[in-house]
């Protein structure tokens, strides 16, 4: 059970035994920082302080999906952002029906900020998508007209 430590710069600074951490939370709770010693998470709380974070619209993707949310927030000890979506249909990404999802900032953003060019890009894209449907859909009925399955009738062993 973590144990609240302190309040530096508007952020309070808990540790958690089980973890052997400390961990920085923001005004509604969620996970902003975290290290090994509390000077450490201590010096998160003055960067994040100095550079008043506000929500960003921004355009998520990866293998080939693309949605729009915003990015909520940064965890600045695990290199993190929070993504939160504009519609629930998040399950693709792994966010558990909760809407957001957090992706890593180590091996290059997967968000994007939601500007004119990156909003006609992803209408674009959404219009790829349902051109995709729709030749997924006429690929489906020409199997369907396939003729002389085999199968154990075709042997006569039915």
């Amino acid at each position: 059970m973590e144990t609240k430590i302190a309040e530096v710069e508007g952020y309070t600074i808990v540790y958690e035994p089980r973890d052997k951490a400390f961990y920085l939370k923001d005004a509604g709770g969620e996970v902003v920082g975290q290290g090994k010693t509390q000077d450490e998470v201590e010096e998160q709380a003055k960067k994040l302080a100095k550079h008043a974070f506000k929500p960003v619209a921004a355009v998520l993707t990866g293998n080939l999906k693309l949605e729009l949310g915003r990015v909520t927030s940064i965890n600045l000890g695990d290199q993190t952002i929070r993504f939160a979506f504009d519609e629930k249909k998040q399950s693709a990404w792994g966010g558990g029906g909760r809407g957001a999802i957090k992706t890593s900032l180590r091996h290059g953003s997967k968000a994007y900020e939601l500007t004119d060019q990156n909003k006609s890009l992803a209408e674009d894209v959404e219009d790829r998508r349902q051109q995709i449907a729709m030749l997924e859909d006429q690929i489906r009925a020409l199997i369907a007209q396939l003729e002389k399955p085999i199968n154990l009738a075709y042997f006569n062993l039915e």
